[in-house]
């Protein structure tokens, strides 16, 4: 019993924590990139269709993918900060 207890400090500490938030916020990164990606796929396949691309996805698709890398190298240097810190 009272190793349970232990463990379960051990998961709420602020380190740990820190780590679950940018695990999330990478996660969101990842869906920022995919969906720039699927913008960007759907309106190759409205050009190739009707000849025609449409505005919006040529200004939006870059810009989420941008978004996206851009997020996850801010991420990347939390995420080694917070290593340094926990040893």
């Amino acid at each position: 019993m009272g190793e349970n207890n232990k463990a379960t400090n051990r998961s709420l500490t602020a380190s740990n924590f820190g780590e679950d938030v940018i695990a999330g916020q990478v996660s969101d990164a990842n869906s920022c990139i995919l969906l720039g990606a699927g913008v960007g796929a759907l309106g190759a396949g409205a050009a190739l269709a009707a000849g025609a691309v449409c505005p919006v996805c040529v200004v939006v698709s870059p810009a989420l993918v941008g978004l996206g890398l851009v997020r996850r190298l801010q991420l990347r240097g939390k995420a080694a900060a917070i290593r340094v810190l926990k040893n």
